[in-house]
């Protein structure tokens, strides 16, 4: 539905090998990115939204323990963000 902000879905959460995300309620943009971060706000991982159809798989059994977030952003802006937690 247009006007609708786009959400961002995670699965498995908390994640110990992989973490899955899909963008739900929306389209990505041509210019849209995907980015993690950890717990302190340092990118740790950037794909374009172009390259990464569906459900995106990030591999995540070598990260420390904690917190993280996923973004998505349009044209520099964010539009969605979840945070997901890392266990060992």
């Amino acid at each position: 539905e247009p006007g609708t902000p786009p959400q961002l879905a995670l699965f498995p959460n908390p994640a110990r090998d992989f973490i899955n995300f899909e963008l739900r309620g929306a389209r990505p943009a041509p210019d849209g990115v995907f980015r993690i971060l950890d717990a302190q706000g340092r990118l740790l991982q950037s794909i374009p939204a172009r390259e990464a159809p569906g459900t995106v798989v990030v591999p995540v059994q070598d990260w420390a323990a904690g917190a993280y977030v996923v973004q998505y952003l349009e044209g520099g802006q964010l539009r969605a963000a979840e945070q997901f937690l890392k266990v060992e």
